[in-house]
């Protein structure tokens, strides 16, 4: 009986050690040959010359390779890309890496993205930009996001005073969640001098609440493996993800984050009449508090490849997307949202086909923009700013709050 229970555990020693053994080779293959695999499949949906052909800004041609291997390696140090917000849900995680800074701003309450000026202490006038990832700058450092070049262009424009402007975007929000946290702000005393939202790619979430709110549960529940799950432990192995045809490695994709409750891509006349809705209502959100606080209320149907078709300044690999029956459904259902909206009496201006008096390269990929297109993208919205709409709230210095102007 001994003997033969000293076989047992002989046999689970081999056991073990076999399937050690395996794991490790598994690892040196993933290492040797597959050690980048997400940026890799990125790739051919990257326009290098997005970085390299600015008129007014050039990026290294290296510029995508090591703003993803720097956000990689914040990641791979315990960072997080987003944080719970009791209010509205999720906000940017603290981050400080060498293209973007995000910090916790006690007057705003809220982790925000920082424009690279020196902290403008004397402002007259401060401008906040709501959005989503496009305003937010992905693909871009903290120096080209438009929320920093339209700082640039407000100043010039009215020399006689001075503007701050705050980078309120936030990735994957759409109408509803910022019309959320623009409330939230009011709610908290917050009298900005105008308010700017930038709308029109992400769709929100079918349930109404925010898109992460399944997808933030997922990503804190995705480190914890139950043992009593053998299926978990075994699909967490190295060997098993080659096998599968897995990636190891941190995977950094934009196209198929399953983690995330987004609207599906098969669109139907119900649900493009609850998007449709989903903008319009809060259209009417944001002009009505903007009335009722006399805050000046600017509201833009953001530049989308979905809409102005001009494929001629993508990678082949994006214009294959595009024309694949899942494409063609999505702009399809894209351009009918705008024309819509357009159409309407809700006060968005429609900047769909800006990329198209754009003489460069405004897309990174499929949905982000170019350093260079940002400064055309705040050039554009900064002629649409009234200076007498903008006066109606002046910085208070001394107490740090904006009130009522009234002349000097």
């Amino acid at each position: 009986m001994l003997k033969k229970f000293n076989n047992i555990i002989l046999y689970l020693g081999y056991s073990f050690l076999f399937l050690l053994f395996i794991n490790l080779v598994a690892i040196a293959i993933f290492f040797f040959f597959f050690s980048d695999e997400g940026t890799d499949r990125l790739m051919p949906f990257i326009k290098k010359e997005a970085y390299t052909k600015g008129i007014n800004i050039k990026k290294s041609s290296h510029f995508f390779e090591d703003y993803i291997s720097d956000y990689k390696n914040f990641l791979l140090r315990g960072g997080q890309e987003i944080e719970f917000h009791p209010s509205i849900g999720y906000q940017m995680g603290l981050a400080k890496t060498k293209f973007q800074n995000v910090k916790f701003s006690p007057e705003i309450g809220l982790n925000h993205r920082i424009n690279k000026h020196k902290e403008n202490s004397k402002a007259d006038y401060i401008v906040y930009c709501f959005g989503g990832s496009t305003t937010f700058g992905t693909m871009t450092d903290d120096s080209s996001t438009y929320p920093h070049f339209l700082q640039d262009f407000l100043n010039k424009k009215f020399k006689n005073i001075k503007i701050k402007v705050i980078n309120l975007g936030i990735v994957s929000f759409g109408p509803i969640e910022e019309t959320r946290l623009f409330h939230h702000l009011l709610n908290l005393g917050h009298r900005p001098s105008a308010v700017i939202f930038l709308d029109g790619v992400n769709l929100g979430a079918l349930h109404d609440g925010t898109e992460f709110s399944t997808g933030f549960y997922k990503k804190t529940k995705e480190k914890e493996i139950e043992l009593k799950d053998i299926t978990k432990v075994l699909s967490k192995m190295p060997i098993i993800k080659l096998l599968k045809g897995e990636d190891f490695f941190y995977q950094f994709d934009f196209f198929k984050d399953t983690n995330l409750d987004l609207i599906p891509f098969g669109f139907t006349d119900t649900l493009n009449h609850l998007i449709y809705n989903r903008f319009a209502q809060n259209s009417d959100i944001r002009v009505f508090l903007g009335e009722k606080y006399d805050i000046p209320v600017y509201q833009f149907l953001q530049p989308t490849l979905f809409v102005s078709g001009d494929r001629n300044k993508v990678t082949r690999k994006t214009r294959k997307y595009l024309n694949s029956n899942e494409g063609k459904t999505l702009c399809r259902n894209y351009k009918l949202l705008y024309q819509k909206l357009s159409e309407s009496d809700k006060e968005f201006i429609n900047l769909a086909y800006l990329t198209n008096q754009y003489k460069g390269y405004p897309y990174v990929e499929l949905v982000h923009y170019s350093p260079d297109f940002n400064h055309y993208l705040a050039e554009s919205i900064s002629m649409k700013i009234d200076d007498k709409n903008l006066m109606k709230y002046k910085f208070e210095k001394e107490e740090g709050i904006c009130i009522p102007f009234k002349g000097y």
